[in-house]
């Protein structure tokens, strides 16, 4: 695996703020959407390594999700549109978890928002809640 070019270059940019660590962490995401948008958050929120790291281990456990998703067989009332799919991947890609979006015909639905441990929990609550305040 390597980094995407846009990625590449953007580093080379930003060398000061970033570390072989880091860019070892962007390494191990396959796609290279994925890889802007988490160095996007790098940037932005200004992470170190171990939070980079953390950062590719959820977006690397939703590819591999979406992976298994898309080789196992799906019925046929449980085909996703790809609008829905993308409305998903940009929730994922915001709040940097693993996210379940799901509509019926009527367009009713369930969001459902993954975290791994009680400072995921905070900081979501922190980016949804209390930036709404």
């Amino acid at each position: 695996m390597q980094l995407a070019p846009k990625v590449r270059e953007a580093l080379i940019n930003q060398l000061e703020n970033f570390t072989e660590g880091h860019a070892r962490a962007l390494v191990g995401i396959i796609r290279e959407e994925e890889q802007i948008a988490a160095l996007g958050k790098i940037i932005t929120l200004k992470l170190n390594v171990r939070q980079t790291e953390e950062l590719a281990a959820r977006i690397k456990a939703a590819e591999r999700s979406d992976a298994a998703g898309q080789s196992a067989p799906i019925a046929r009332t449980q085909q996703r549109s790809p609008d829905l799919q993308d409305l998903e991947a940009q929730f994922r890609n915001s709040l940097m978890v693993k996210v379940d979006l799901r509509r019926n015909r009527k367009g009713k639905g369930t969001l459902v928002l993954h975290f791994n441990n009680e400072d995921e929990l905070e900081r979501l609550y922190t980016r949804l809640v209390r930036q709404a305040e």
